[in-house]
């Protein structure tokens, strides 16, 4: 159980790699609101889908409420998007974080949202 457990998290961390840097979000959330729109668009999407794996195959393999948290964060990050979580919104919230913190410009673009999003959106857990 432990492996099928280790093997869904990789899963999740691979399909999370991508070249987009902060610096090009934020570039785009200028120039192109719809070509950043669409990368939020994804980001939430992903996120939505790494959840529903969380749920249905780590959270159910793992009984250890620390090591559960630990590998949430790792999985999905310190934040919760709420259900119906309004787009533009998160789009807003994207940019305004992107185009206001050029010195993360290096940083991937999937984690500088995560910043934004940890303290629009943090977890009542």
């Amino acid at each position: 159980m432990k492996r099928m457990i280790l093997a869904a998290a990789a899963a999740l961390f691979a399909t999370g790699a991508n070249a987009m840097m902060a610096q090009d979000l934020a570039r785009d959330c200028k120039s192109s609101i719809t070509l950043a729109g669409n990368y939020v668009m994804g980001f939430m999407e992903k996120w939505r889908e790494d959840e529903i794996v969380f749920d249905s195959v780590v959270k159910m393999g793992m009984k250890d409420e620390q090591m559960l948290g630990i590998a949430r964060e790792s999985i999905l990050g310190k934040f919760c998007i709420p259900k119906g979580a309004n787009v533009a919104r998160a789009i807003v919230i994207g940019c305004d974080w992107v185009t206001t913190h050029p010195e993360k410009g290096t940083w991937p673009a999937e984690r500088s949202l995560m910043a934004p999003y940890k303290a629009a959106w943090p977890c009542d857990q």
